[in-house]
């Protein structure tokens, strides 16, 4: 078993036949194996979320930008465009969206 890695719980890979027994016939060795592979799961999953939370978040920063450039280039033109309330509903409710969704991601992913 060589250097361990932060991200990665240090399983032999190669466990002897008695090792491998133990490891299924001791309460406490199956134990800590199944709290081990639910906390590796968990990190899994939260990472996974995490990326996810992410994109989305780039996402919505993406439609923000286009939203608002493209309100600028009809403002110029002079055609049909959102008034000054709409535009400003577009943008607030799509932050209050994208918050609201990290809120939960966050308390869902990070539990104090």
């Amino acid at each position: 078993m060589g250097e361990q890695n932060s991200e990665e719980i240090d399983i032999d890979t190669d466990p002897t036949p008695e090792e491998e027994q133990d490891a299924f016939v001791n309460e406490s060795h199956r134990t800590h194996k199944i709290t081990n592979d639910l906390r590796q799961q968990d990190m899994e999953q939260r990472r996974e979320y995490a990326e996810r939370a992410y994109s989305l978040t780039q996402t919505w920063v993406g439609f923000l930008i286009v939203v608002t450039l493209t309100q600028m280039t009809l403002t110029a033109l002079e055609i049909g465009r959102l008034s000054a309330s709409e535009f400003i509903a577009v943008i607030t409710t799509t932050t209050a969206t994208i918050l609201g969704f990290w809120a939960l991601v966050g308390r869902g992913l990070f539990r104090v």
